[in-house]
């Protein structure tokens, strides 16, 4: 999977970028699929005024652009909830992909059908 970082108003430090690789490697798993249809843009930008930490992951997948924004006051906080904002995304992106939302749909109106016919008995 291919990426790019970009800082806004931060000062690159070794653990935020050691942090980001930890996660993208983590989410490079769910991407494996994709082989190299898979981009990933990561913003890390700090208002200095309030001390707020925005990021922005914006991730380009076939027939898709997936997006996850969080913000709040601790940048490594702020990092893994985007990070797991965007692995739920990917997970629903998946399923859909594979029609197992449709499978799962369909059980469920089997399973409602067979409890309304005994109930009426």
């Amino acid at each position: 999977m291919q990426h790019s970082l970009t800082f806004k108003h931060v000062t690159v430090k070794p653990y935020l970028t050691q942090l980001v690789d930890e996660l993208l490697a983590h989410l490079e798993e769910h991407t494996a699929t994709f082989e190299d249809d898979a981009f990933i843009h990561v913003v890390i930008e700090q208002n200095k005024a309030r001390t707020l930490f925005k990021v922005s992951l914006h991730c380009e997948v076939p027939r898709r652009t997936l997006v996850a924004r969080e913000e709040g006051h601790g940048a490594v906080a702020v990092m893994r909830e985007a990070f797991d904002e965007l692995e739920r995304q990917l997970g629903r992106y998946k399923a859909k992909r594979r029609r197992t939302h449709l499978r799962k749909q369909d059980a469920k109106r089997k399973d409602q059908a067979a409890e309304t016919g005994s109930a009426s008995r």
